[in-house]
């Protein structure tokens, strides 16, 4: 067996496709090695290849990207022409249209930059608004990292900084470890 096609639909499929269910990878030409399985999922998909979705509508846009994985109700449906992204949840990257190497955990975890490159939104309604940029929650979470968090590079933050629960007006030693560097200087 070349490939497995279930389900009601044109599906064409070629190449080791698997295709389950209705209108699945329903404009695939010369596409192959993709698994597509519930309504919709990698509809208009012609020469994209190496694509896993499951769900409602997942990846239902993609036309040309490769080796994206969607799990979930119309997870990245939006994305027609971008590789190597991941969904995972209801309506996870579903604004991603273009861009390549994302991921998308969380429901509606998401972005608001549709070529976005080399992001990651993690938690409900995540949202991504740069490239190379990694998303904990939304505005209301609250970030916990037990342990140590070492940084290399710059901190930029607004607000107020705590330690213990209280705001922070100490100073910290400058990279040297000889000089204590506060508000006042």
């Amino acid at each position: 067996i070349n490939g497995i096609d279930i389900g009601h639909g044109n599906n064409s499929v070629v190449s080791s496709n698997i295709a389950i269910g209705t209108d699945v990878l329903q404009n695939n030409t010369t596409a192959g090695t993709n698994t597509a399985i519930g309504f919709e999922v990698l509809k208009f998909n012609t020469i994209g290849y190496s694509n896993t979705a499951t769900g409602f509508r997942a990846l239902q846009n993609n036309i040309t990207g490769n080796s994206n994985s969607a799990f979930g109700y119309y997870t990245l449906q939006d994305l027609s022409a971008g590789n190597y992204n991941v969904g995972i949840g209801s309506l996870s990257g579903n604004d991603l249209t273009t861009g390549s190497f994302n991921t998308f955990l969380g429901y509606s975890a998401q972005t608001t930059k549709a070529d976005c490159q080399y992001s990651t939104a993690i938690g409900y309604f995540a949202t991504i608004t740069k490239d190379s940029q990694l998303v904990l929650g939304n505005a209301a979470s609250e970030v916990f990292i037990p342990g140590e968090l070492e940084v290399d590079g710059d901190i930029n933050f607004t607000g107020t900084l705590y330690q213990n629960d209280v705001a922070f007006s100490g100073g910290v030693k400058d990279a040297d470890e000889d000089t204590y560097i506060t508000a006042d200087n």
